[in-house]
């Protein structure tokens, strides 16, 4: 299942009427991740068949805080976002490229 499908599913759509506002979400999302200093190859993974789950949460949770005009959760979504990237950036598996010896 691609990104854009596993993100309509997660939102509860069942159309492809939303999927330019929901790849948006995840352009986005992806794009706070890079400049938030998340590794390249750890972003990557979001477009193959076993992306990375802690980025795949946190592209949920982005798309989630951020879809439709009457969310009233958006907020709750927002922080858990911002709580779960926060970890990721102290982590150096996140942010720290390992060299091949």
């Amino acid at each position: 299942m691609s990104l854009l499908s596993d993100m309509a599913l997660s939102l509860r759509i069942k159309t492809t009427t939303y999927n330019t506002e929901i790849q948006d979400l995840i352009d986005a999302c992806i794009a706070d991740l890079t400049i938030s200093g998340i590794l390249q190859s750890k972003i990557d993974t979001l477009n193959t068949d076993s992306p990375d789950i802690l980025l795949k949460r946190c592209v949920i949770l982005y798309c989630k805080s951020g879809f439709g005009l009457d969310n009233k959760d958006d907020t709750k979504y927002k922080l858990m976002y911002d709580s779960l990237k926060i970890h990721l950036m102290l982590s150096s598996e996140y942010t720290v490229e390992v060299a091949d010896v």
